[in-house]
């Protein structure tokens, strides 16, 4: 790129979506792997309230990461949002 530095960004992952109880995953492994491959952000989408929440706290600890929250279309009946 002719000496312009590119820094990858994922922006649309659901970090709080990987493994599962009986498979869990260590959100710093697969975070430094991304890195080394040269991703330097990610931007996790919540679909709902109480998921945002936990993925606040679950990527506290990683400055690169930001989290974002949105109504998904197949749960837009079920809440109403309590953002507050």
């Amino acid at each position: 790129f002719n000496g312009i530095q590119i820094m990858l960004v994922d922006s649309h992952c659901h970090l709080n979506c990987l493994g599962s109880t009986e498979h869990p995953v260590n959100l710093a492994e697969v975070i430094a792997r991304a890195e080394a491959i040269g991703v330097g952000h990610f931007l996790s989408v919540s679909i709902t309230e109480p998921d945002f929440q936990a993925m606040l706290a679950m990527v506290e600890h990683f400055p690169n990461v930001s989290v974002s929250v949105g109504t998904h279309p197949t749960e837009a009946l079920a809440e109403e949002p309590t953002l507050a």
